[in-house]
């Protein structure tokens, strides 16, 4: 059975290093520590993000701020396949909105401020984000592909491409924010439930 969320990032703070100097962080207990060796402080929420090498879906809680897209995209489905039924129409969304609402809650609970909601709320510009631009960029590469195969020279459909681009690489951006506030949130309730301060920082004991 592969590694949860939760374990991965445990997995990962288990084994840090202070960047500066290469010294093992382990046992340092808070969210900011600072490094016995060379005096560095260190986020270590930042760098567990950094050493994250999984799918950024794979955060601990990010499936829990994805959940309001996935019933957001759910309230507009119906108006594809049942838009002459007006008694389907009203009970799909009347519980796909009844679960969106659930969903941002749920959000909001796992970060205990708005923040969890804010998340989530960036997380549902992904999904038309990804559709759209990514379509386009699918439409454009075999545009391109016919194109060259029978004539020279670059199409106008290569700009649109280049274009999508653009906002595909700010989606994986936000993408990666928001699964690092996912993995800092997961740190910030690990040192709550093991009775640390985000602000303690580990003092090496001065020579007798």
């Amino acid at each position: 059975m592969p590694p949860s969320g939760q374990e991965l990032v445990e997995t990962i703070q288990r084994d840090l290093v202070c960047p500066t100097c290469g010294y093992n962080l382990r046992g340092l207990a808070g969210l900011h520590v600072t490094c016995p060796e060379c005096g560095s402080r260190w986020d270590v929420a930042k760098l567990v993000a950094l050493k994250w090498d999984k799918p950024w879906w794979k955060a601990p809680g990010l499936k829990t701020i994805s959940l309001p897209s996935f019933f957001a995209c759910n309230i507009l489905l119906p108006f594809l396949f049942f838009s002459d039924d007006t008694g389907i129409l009203l009970a799909w969304t009347s519980a796909a909105f009844a679960g969106w609402l659930l969903s941002l809650y749920l959000s909001w609970r796992l970060f205990e401020s708005m923040r969890g909601v804010y998340l989530a709320m960036a997380y549902s510009v992904l999904i038309p984000v990804y559709l759209t631009c990514g379509t386009a960029c699918l439409v454009s590469l075999i545009f391109i592909v016919l194109y060259l195969l029978h004539n020279r020279g670059v199409p106008i459909t290569a700009l649109v491409g280049v274009v999508c681009v653009v906002p595909l690489y700010a989606g994986r951006r936000l993408e990666k924010y928001i699964a690092a506030q996912c993995i800092r949130r997961h740190l910030e309730r690990m040192g709550t439930a093991q009775g640390t301060t985000l602000g303690e920082v580990y003092t090496p004991p001065t020579g007798a």
